[in-house]
């Protein structure tokens, strides 16, 4: 399948994605919904090579011109960035963006001309990831969303807690990594959110990373006795794949990982994974699948076409 260009582009209002607590009501009748839940897309000029020969600008065009075109296959309902759209916060090679220079926020350069190219009346909400350290009040000014997030589609509950609020806005200090260390999840921001809206009867949970040996005891006990809670999505690991959770610990679910658009581990063909998720809700249940659409990429020098498939399909 070849992926679409777009010839003209309309946008959004810049750094403006939605507004929480002004979303359109949904109708009564409404009980299917598109969910699309991406990570990983690391917008970014501070690494030495490119991933898979090709440039920031013409990779993040390629997402956006494949979202669009699953867009008009079936709409999406809600779009979720699950955190590291950018590097600007790095602990290698001179640091990120912004570590370097505070006017160069590559988050920025992301809102401003990819995610400003996405539906506009889809409500898009963008987490950070470890590689956005910035404060709760410039993620809000950068995204239109604070670093936990939250948003009801009829009765689903998406919660989005943060999981690198422990040392935001870290110093440079040169020489090594410095990244932000992983922070549980914010258990009062959960539940206030749960109490919210008892009508929800599903809820899904998703984040840039779920370490769950890192994990509080309160956070565990969430998972094995709230049985509205049906699937966690993640980030962080740039793999597409499935993840059973442990039933002695938790209660029998399932974290679907939610791939990238950079790299995983050697830019080789047998690596090259990029696409996103999507979740189809129905009111007979729930599937999610990892979408890899058509992209062109580079492997020593030789340029090749994926083909566009769908794995990693996860039922609820």
């Amino acid at each position: 399948m070849k992926v679409p260009q777009i010839t003209e582009k309309i946008l959004r209002p810049a750094g403006l994605t939605h507004t929480l607590s002004a979303c359109a009501p949904q109708t009564p009748k409404k009980t299917d919904y598109r969910v699309l839940i991406a990570s990983d897309l690391h917008y970014t000029t501070v690494v030495a090579k490119p991933y898979y020969g090709i440039s920031p600008e013409k990779r993040l065009q390629a997402f956006v011109d494949a979202v669009l075109e699953e867009h008009t296959k079936q709409p999406f309902d809600l779009i979720i960035i699950a955190g590291d759209v950018s590097l600007d916060y790095w602990g290698w090679n001179g640091g990120g963006s912004y570590q370097r220079d505070p006017s160069v926020s590559e988050t920025k350069i992301f809102m401003d001309n990819y995610a400003s190219q996405l539906p506009m009346d889809v409500p898009c909400i963008v987490l950070p990831g470890n590689h956005e350290l910035y404060t709760n009040k410039k993620w809000q000014e950068l995204t239109g969303n604070g670093r936990n997030a939250s948003f009801a589609l009829g009765k689903h509950l998406f919660l989005m807690p943060d999981a690198y609020s422990g040392a935001v806005n870290p110093i440079y200090e040169g020489g090594g990594k410095n990244d932000s260390p992983y922070a549980p999840v914010d258990m009062a921001f959960i539940q206030s959110e749960i109490e919210k809206h008892p009508e929800c009867e599903r809820i899904y949970l998703i984040s840039h990373h779920f370490d769950l040996q890192k994990e509080s005891e309160e956070f565990r006990q969430l998972l094995m006795k709230e049985r509205r809670i049906v699937g966690l999505f993640s980030g962080h690991t740039h793999k597409s794949s499935v993840i059973a959770l442990d039933p002695e610990f938790y209660y029998p679910l399932k974290l679907a990982q939610t791939g990238s658009l950079a790299e995983m581990g050697a830019q080789t063909v047998e690596n090259f994974n990029w696409g996103f998720r999507d979740l189809v809700i129905t009111a007979d249940g729930a599937t999610s699948r990892y979408i890899s659409p058509s992209f062109s990429y580079i492997v020593d020098g030789e340029q090749h076409t994926s083909t566009y498939r769908i794995k990693d399909t996860v039922d609820y």
